[in-house]
């Protein structure tokens, strides 16, 4: 792997090979480095893919309850291997995204990823409306194709989004403050789904409408941010 265009032998501003005759400007880590942390771009990624871990996380650690207890499916084995549905099909959906960034979106991952994350969004209120008691392989396909979306989306966001807008000899670093806040994402899914599923005056009818509504939020910032980018260049 290469920190940027520049260094695989192509320039961004001719469009071509890089006249390896021409002398290249000083580079340095460190104003590399301090230019990412001042980057509204990756910070912008950062909170969409906070938004994203809300439904990612939320739903990877309460699914397994969810299905025993609310949905009714069995022991807690039964609950868990239906769970499993949910990140096996992110890891083709991951593919997917990936492929299709690469062959019909090379300008920027940012219309993908959005995409992914409004059929995710859908595909989810889909699922919790479906009864598993009267429709169940309806609604495993439903959780299937959620997971699919929402994976696939989200892992781009933490993974190759910042290769896009990072900057040259930072790209590392920029990945890692857009995991962090990811993370911090993740965090308050974990402990805020616990507790509005323990709240009798909420409870589960919430938690998959709040999970698509942060899906939302993460594509239309991501939208934001696709406009002023692509303005910007």
């Amino acid at each position: 792997l290469v920190d940027s265009p520049h260094d695989a032998g192509w320039s961004l501003e001719t469009n071509g090979p890089i006249d390896r005759a021409a002398p290249r400007p000083p580079h340095s880590h460190k104003d590399a480095l301090r230019a990412t942390l001042r980057s509204g771009w990756i910070w912008a990624a950062g909170v969409a893919g906070a938004f994203t871990s809300v439904a990612f996380y939320g739903l990877t650690f309460w699914l397994p309850n969810y299905l025993q207890v609310r949905a009714g499916q069995g022991t807690q084995l039964t609950s868990a291997t239906k769970a499993m549905l949910f990140p096996l099909a992110g890891c083709l959906g991951g593919l997917a995204a990936g492929w299709i960034s690469d062959h019909w979106a090379k300008k920027s991952k940012m219309p993908v990823i959005m995409g992914f994350m409004i059929a995710g969004a859908v595909l989810l209120w889909t699922f919790s409306i479906i009864d598993p008691a009267q429709r169940p392989w309806l609604n495993a396909l439903a959780l299937a194709f959620t997971g699919f979306f929402i994976f696939g989306g989200h892992v781009h966001i933490v993974g190759t989004l910042t290769m896009d807008l990072g900057k040259p000899g930072a790209a590392g670093s920029a990945t890692g403050i857009v995991n962090a806040l990811s993370n911090l994402g993740g965090i308050i899914a974990a402990i805020g789904t616990g507790k509005i599923v323990e709240n009798e005056n909420l409870g589960w009818p919430w938690v998959f409408p709040l999970c698509a509504l942060a899906c939302l939020a993460g594509a239309g910032l991501l939208g934001l941010l696709c406009y002023a980018w692509r303005k910007r260049r």
